[in-house]
């Protein structure tokens, strides 16, 4: 299971950075909850996912972030069908110098072969310039 999570981390990342919003939104499961710097974000589709996954990429591209790369730290015993993941998340530029990191937390589920990501934690981040000033305001559903 480690082998294809990294390589299910590995293409989300890269859809996400080749502006191929549909396919990284695929993996997600609505209405999905994102914590970040202690505020809840509740996404009940994903064109809303998508629209502030714009603004994040875009933001990532102005500070010279090409390329995003995700290392597993660690899978947590699956219990039914539900595991949580923890990764780090390297942003480096085309020289392949990280410039900012950050650590989160996934709650994924498996379907049918098939991760799902319920609900994610980003638990520490270096892109604080970016969240507190253009994630969108916590949303309750």
């Amino acid at each position: 299971m480690y082998s294809r999570l990294g390589t299910f981390f590995d293409t989300q990342l890269a859809a996400l950075m080749r502006d191929d919003y549909a396919a990284f939104v695929s993996d997600y499961d609505f209405p999905l909850a994102l914590q970040i710097e202690g505020e809840w974000v509740v996404y009940t589709s994903p064109l809303q996912l998508i629209e502030d996954l714009r603004t994040y990429r875009q933001w990532l591209l102005s500070i010279g972030v090409t390329i995003l790369r995700c290392r597993i730290n660690a899978v947590d015993v699956p219990r039914g069908d539900r595991f949580r993941v923890w990764t780090t998340v390297f942003h480096t530029d085309p020289q392949s110098a990280t410039t900012t990191r950050s650590e989160n937390l996934f709650f994924v589920r498996e379907k049918r072969g098939r991760f799902l990501i319920e609900m994610v934690q980003c638990t520490e981040t270096e892109t604080a310039e970016f969240t507190r000033s253009r994630w969108p305001a916590p949303q309750l559903t």
